[in-house]
């Protein structure tokens, strides 16, 4: 067997904005817009939308499925809106009523910041399988997985269409331990594209580690969300207080009453 992934024929690249509906709730209004963000994304390139809503709804909510799939370039089909999250009741009614692209099942631990770890035997293989079946019924569907055949072996009994590999150790670590987990992704890669499904790539990934990742692996998707919205944050700073002081200083030099 080669070592080498078959090249996928284009890889999609999914920006998840939850981090922007975290800031947007943080003030209970609608700054700064998902919607307008989400429109600002796609003007700038980005093939897909994907957002997790929670139980708790602290970042992205469920009544925004509906306001982004309404953005005319996702109601086309131009770019896709893929919901990943827990399969719960109120979710799944979500985005069958949105008729979304794709949905990707993601297990969910109590108390968790962020997934972590992608669906296992304790999660539940029946639940998964009848999701699965719902889901094919209006969309597209992928799995969450660890770095491991078991997980590409799950995916195949349930019926997914595609898998995620979650790439944070990759991400996390440096040297010779990155190279490892790069080889064990690409195996399972490998394996997962052999059996017929999808290479989605996704969880932590930035501008420093992207590159040797997408290169070796030629996904059918990546998704990235956490380090796009920081890089912003942290490349916008300066120009914006530059800004601000500007106003500022422009307001101290003129007369402040009549």
């Amino acid at each position: 067997m080669s070592n080498q992934t078959a090249k996928a024929s284009h890889c999609r690249f999914s920006v998840n904005i939850n981090k922007i509906a975290l800031l947007r709730n943080s003030r209970g209004h609608h700054i700064p817009d998902l919607i307008e963000a989400a429109k600002l994304v796609i003007r700038a390139g980005a093939q897909g939308i994907t957002i997790h809503p929670r139980p708790d709804e602290r970042h992205a909510r469920l009544s925004d499925i509906r306001a982004l799939k309404n953005i005319p370039e996702i109601a086309q089909g131009l770019v896709e809106l893929n919901v990943e999250g827990y399969p719960r009741p109120e979710l799944l009614a979500a985005v069958k009523e949105a008729a979304v692209h794709q949905f990707t099942i993601v297990p969910s631990d109590p108390g968790e910041l962020t997934s972590t770890r992608g669906w296992q035997d304790r999660d539940g293989e029946e639940l998964l399988r009848k999701t699965v079946q719902f889901l094919k019924t209006f969309t597209k569907t992928s799995v969450f997985i660890d770095v491991n055949m078991a997980g590409v072996e799950l995916a195949i009994r349930v019926g997914a269409q595609a898998v995620e590999l979650i790439t944070q150790e990759y991400s996390l670590c440096s040297g010779k331990e990155r190279l490892q987990q790069l080889n064990q992704i690409v195996a399972v890669a490998n394996d997962a594209r052999q059996k017929g499904l999808r290479v989605h790539l996704g969880h932590d990934l930035n501008a420093e580690n992207l590159h040797r990742l997408v290169q070796a692996v030629q996904p059918d998707e990546v998704s990235i969300g956490h380090a796009i919205v920081s890089e912003a944050v942290m490349t916008g700073l300066p120009q914006i207080i530059r800004q601000y002081a500007e106003i500022i200083e422009q307001g101290q030099g003129t007369s402040g009453g009549q």
